[in-house]
C-alpha cells in the first residue's frame, strides 16, 4: 500500500532518530511513546496499530463534523437523521474507502496527517455553525493549535490551513487583537517540536537523515530540499495525466459513493446559504489545493498524497446522503402519509445511505487485507540467516534497504553475527557516510562526495572493503569492478574476486 517508508519510520521512531525529509518529529515522538504503552508484537506491528487508531479517529471526527454541519446543511431533517444516520454513514464511508483504509494498516505518517486534517475541518465547522463570537474565538484558537501540531507531522496541513483562512475571510470573522495573538501563539508554539531534530542529531542516533544539527542542515531537512527536483519536474498536463491514470475514483469509493458525492456537490451549488457556502468553500479549497500540489509534484505514490482529496470526497458523499434522506422525507410528506410504518420513501432512502459504506467494506476488505503478507520479514530472515557472519550486506532499493536496517537495529537480526546492513542511497551524502563510519569503523569509504551514482558507490565499497570483511553481498546486480564477479546466494549477489 505504498508503504516503502515503513522501515525508515519504524527504525527512527524506535531509536528516536530522524527519518527522511521533512523529519516528521511529531510522528517519531508519538510513535516512540505508543510502542511503549502498547507492548504487543514487534515494533512495526505496534506502529501499524497506531496508524489504525489515527485513521479511526479521523473517521470519527468526520462523523462529529456532520453532527454539527447537518444543523445548517439540512435544518428541516429530524434530529435522528441529522445526528445519527448522516454522521455514521459519512464516517464509515471514509473509513472503508480504498486509500484511507490502506494507510490505516501500515507504518506511515498519512493516517496521523488525516487525523489532523479532519480535526481542523471539525473545529472550523463548529466555528461556522455558532453565531456567538466568544464561541467562534474558542474554535479559532483550537484550530490554530491543531494546525501547528499538524505541520510538525506533514506539510500538507497547508491545505486545511489555507482553506480555513479563506473560509474565515468569507465569513468576515475578525478576531480581536488579543485573540489574534493568542492564535498566533497557539500555532507557533507546537512548531517548537521541530527542535527535536537538532537535539536528537547531536546524540548521533542510528537514523540521522540530513544530520540537522546546524541551521543549513536543519533547513535542508525541514523544507525537504532533497526533493526540490521533483517540484515542477514535468509539464502540468503530463503530471495530471499521470495522476488520473492511477487515480481510479471508482476503485477508491465505488460507483454508489461517487454518485452520492456528486449529489452532495449539486446540493451545495443549488441550495445557497451563508453557512452552507462557507462549509462548501472550506472542503472544496482543500481538494483543489491538494490536486494543484500533486499535479506539480513528481511523486511515485500520488494516491497516498491525495488522502486529503479522498477525505473530502467522503464529506461530499455525506452531504449527498443527507439530501437523499431529505428527498425521502419530502416524498412521504407530499403523499400526506402519517403512519410511520408506511414511510416507504424514507425507508428506501435509509437503505441506500447505509448500503454505500457496507458495499465499500465488502468491496475493499479482500483487496486491502495484509494479514498474510510477511514478505519483508521473510526477506530479512533469509538474508540474515544465509550470509556469512561479519559480512557487509548492501541494498540499493528503498523498501528493502530499510527492511534490513529495521530488522537489524530494532528487532536485532544479525547483531550477534556482527552482520553489517547498509542502505546505499544514504552514502550519496556526507552525513550518510559519517553515520556509517561512526558505527562500523572497520569499513573504508571514499570521501569523494561527487560519488552520487549508487552503482559507482557500490563499486567503490567493493574495492576498498573486499579484504576487510568476510564477504560482501548486494541485493541487486550491477557491473562489478574489474577483477570481480557475482555468485548468486538465494536473494542476494555475493561478490567474489576472479583468480
Amino acid at each position: 500500500h505504498d508503504g516503502a517508508d515503513g522501515g525508515d519510520f519504524a527504525t527512527s521512531a524506535f531509536v528516536l532518530g530522524i527519518p527522511h525529509p521533512t523529519g516528521y518529529p511529531l510522528y517519531c515522538l508519538l510513535g516512540w511513546f505508543f510502542m511503549r504503552i502498547f507492548p504487543f508484537g514487534e515494533v512495526a506491528f505496534r506502529l501499524n496499530i497506531f496508524s489504525s487508531l489515527c485513521a479511526a479517529s479521523g473517521a470519527g471526527l468526520i462523523a462529529l463534523t456532520f453532527r454539527h454541519a447537518t444543523d445548517f446543511l439540512f435544518p428541516e431533517l429530524s434530529e435522528t437523521l441529522k445526528k445519527y444516520w448522516i454522521p455514521v454513514s459519512a464516517g464509515l464511508c471514509l473509513a472503508f474507502s480504498y486509500s484511507y483504509w490502506s494507510q490505516a494498516l501500515i507504518t506511515e505518517v498519512y493516517a496521523l496527517n488525516a487525523f489532523f486534517l479532519t480535526w481542523i475541518i471539525y473545529k472550523i465547522t463548529r466555528l461556522i455553525k455558532t453565531d456567538d463570537h466568544d464561541e467562534k474565538n474558542k474554535h479559532f484558537l483550537h484550530a490554530a493549535l491543531i494546525a501547528g501540531f499538524g505541520f510538525t507531522n506533514h506539510l500538507s496541513t497547508l491545505y486545511p490551513f489555507l482553506g480555513a483562512l479563506i473560509t474565515l475571510a468569507y465569513l468576515r470573522y475578525v478576531p480581536g487583537w488579543k485573540t489574534f495573538f493568542k492564535g498566533l501563539a497557539c500555532f507557533t508554539l507546537p512548531l517548537l517540536i521541530y527542535l527535536y531534530l537538532p537535539i536528537r542529531s547531536f546524540a548521533n542516533p542510528v537514523m540521522d537523515w540530513g544530520n540537522p544539527d546546524d541551521l543549513n542542515n536543519f533547513l535542508w531537512q525541514v523544507l525537504g530540499k532533497q526533493f526540490d527536483w521533483m517540484v515542477f519536474a514535468s509539464l502540468f498536463g503530463q503530471t495530471l495525466f499521470r495522476i488520473f491514470s492511477t487515480l481510479n475514483i471508482v476503485k477508491q469509493y465505488g460507483l454508489p459513493a461517487i454518485i452520492a458525492a456528486f449529489i452532495g456537490i449539486a446540493y451545495c451549488l443549488t441550495h445557497w446559504g451563508k453557512k452552507r457556502l462557507a462549509f462548501f468553500i472550506l472542503i472544496t479549497l482543500i481538494i483543489v489545493l491538494n490536486f494543484w500540489h500533486i499535479a506539480n509534484y513528481l511523486v511515485i505514490d500520488p494516491l497516498s498524497f491525495m488522502l486529503p482529496s479522498f477525505t473530502i470526497i467522503a464529506i461530499y458523499a455525506g452531504i449527498g446522503f443527507g439530501y437523499i434522506l431529505l428527498l425521502g422525507t419530502k416524498l412521504d410528506a407530499s403523499k400526506k402519509i402519517i403512519a410511520s410504518n408506511t414511510r416507504i420513501s424514507l425507508r428506501f432512502a435509509k437503505i441506500m445511505v447505509i448500503f454505500v459504506p457496507l458495499l465499500l467494506m465488502f468491496m475493499n476488505y479482500g483487496k486491502l487485507d495484509l494479514s498474510g503478507d510477511t514478505g519483508n520479514y521473510d526477506y530479512a530472515v533469509r538474508v540474515y540467516g544465509n550470509v556469512i557472519p561479519g559480512s557487509l550486506v548492501c541494498e540499493k532499493y528503498y523498501g528493502r534497504g530499510f527492511t534490513l536496517l529495521y530488522y537489524h537495529f530494532v528487532e536485532g537480526m544479525g547483531k550477534e553475527e556482527k552482520i553489517i546492513p547498509m542502505y546505499i542511497e544514504q552514502l550519496q551524502f556526507w552525513w550518510g557516510k559519517e553515520n556509517f563510519w561512526d558505527r562500523f569503523d572497520n569499513l573504508d569509504m571514499s570521501k569523494d562526495y561527487s560519488l552520487h551514482d549508487m552503482d559507482e558507490i557500490s563499486r567503490d565499497l567493493i574495492e576498498r572493503n573486499y579484504d576487510r570483511v568476510p564477504a560482501i553481498y548486494f541485493g541487486h546486480a550491477f557491473d562489478p569492478p574489474e577483477g570481480y564477479e557475482w555468485e548468486i546466494v538465494d536473494d542476494l549477489f555475493r561478490i567474489v574476486r576472479i583468480e
